[in-house]
């Protein structure tokens, strides 16, 4: 198994590293352990980066450990949602972070009330700009790769006045009820 375009890029946004190279995949090898306490062997990385020709399947334990890394509770519900990625927003199923314009608003809500709008800074951050009755905060800064329609927005950590919080999690029953790219127009009011 190699991991497919997106994987690779979430991989390289969330670490800040090319991972061209067996030098940084250790230092990824090394974020991954530092934020999940688990441990990847190299050749696993280089195999699932296509770096070495194997065809043995990863253990799902290893996956997950990946998949968790990224913001997602496991390797199954990232499948599912990178599976829906949609880049052109046209059904406002998913909207992946790498095809957010810098600066642009994104708005998601979730039951029963939850309303949140977050200007994209770059790669997967976001600041909080608007939160009608959710746990984040306004100046809030959050790490999130996709938001799906009705999968839970999975945070991977949540930085409030300089200090981390760690991940957060969002719509945990329902998921996200609605998600949009808020226009200009509407940016200015």
């Amino acid at each position: 198994m190699v991991f497919n375009k997106f994987v690779k890029y979430l991989l390289r946004q969330k670490s800040g590293l090319r991972l061209d190279d067996g030098a940084q995949l250790n230092l990824l090898i090394e974020k991954i352990a530092e934020q999940e306490h688990e441990h990847i062997g190299l050749n696993t990385m280089k195999r699932l980066m296509g770096q070495i020709d194997d065809e043995r399947d990863p253990r799902p334990s290893t996956l997950n450990i990946i998949a968790h890394y990224l913001g997602f509770e496991n390797w199954d519900m990232m499948t599912e949602a990178t599976r829906r990625v949609n880049s052109s927003f046209d059904h406002g199923g998913t909207i992946a972070s790498f095809a957010v314009p810098e600066g642009s608003l994104v708005e998601y809500a979730y039951l029963p009330d939850r309303i949140v709008r977050l200007r994209h800074l770059t790669g997967s951050t976001y600041k909080v700009v608007h939160n009608e009755n959710s746990h984040l905060r306004e100046g809030d800064v959050i790490e999130a790769p996709l938001f799906v329609l009705h999968f839970p927005l999975l945070v991977s950590d949540v930085v409030r006045d300089g200090v981390s919080l760690g991940a957060y999690t969002a719509g945990k029953v329902t998921g996200l009820s609605s998600i949009r790219l808020v226009t200009e127009e509407e940016d200015e009011d």
